[in-house]
């Protein structure tokens, strides 16, 4: 794991290193990664999200912080603040509510982007892992980078 160095000017990021298994393409500054539970099984090796309703976002790992080609090694971002993370409205949720500034994220549903989804709180059907909040807006299913907190530890 690697800390950010306290200081007043910046706010407290952790990063920890690991290792890209998606076969198809690099990963990207911003996309969100989990753990790969399904071959590697290592707690190094991250891939695409899967679905939540299988996942839960519970292996969910962080978010890219540089570019990480196809079996390489880079860093992902675990706590903190992040500038462009990947993140859509929900589409699941009644009338699409949008992502505002404080409402919790979760891994996203369909499992098929690497972007983080606004959280339905009402649901009562399945649990599944908050692992940040949005500080800016997308009221778009279209993925946009915006600045959230992260919290996957």
């Amino acid at each position: 794991m690697l800390f950010q160095r306290i200081n007043r000017s910046d706010p407290e990021k952790i990063y920890i290193v690991v290792k890209n298994i998606y076969s198809t393409a690099a990963l990207a500054l911003g996309q969100s990664v989990q753990f790969d539970i399904a071959s590697a099984k290592d707690g190094v090796s991250v891939t695409r999200p899967s679905a939540r309703a299988t996942s839960a976002g519970f292996n969910y790992a962080g978010v890219a912080a540089e570019t990480i080609g196809v079996n390489g090694y880079g860093l992902i971002q675990v706590f903190g603040y992040f500038p462009s993370a990947n993140v859509r409205c929900t589409s699941g949720l009644k009338g699409s509510k949008p992502v505002v500034a404080g409402r919790p994220l979760c891994p996203n549903a369909a499992g098929s982007v690497f972007c983080l989804e606004n959280m339905d709180t009402k649901s009562k059907n399945i649990t599944y892992a908050c692992v940040g909040f949005a500080l800016g807006g997308n009221a778009s299913w279209t993925t946009k980078q915006i600045p959230i907190f992260i919290n996957a530890m």
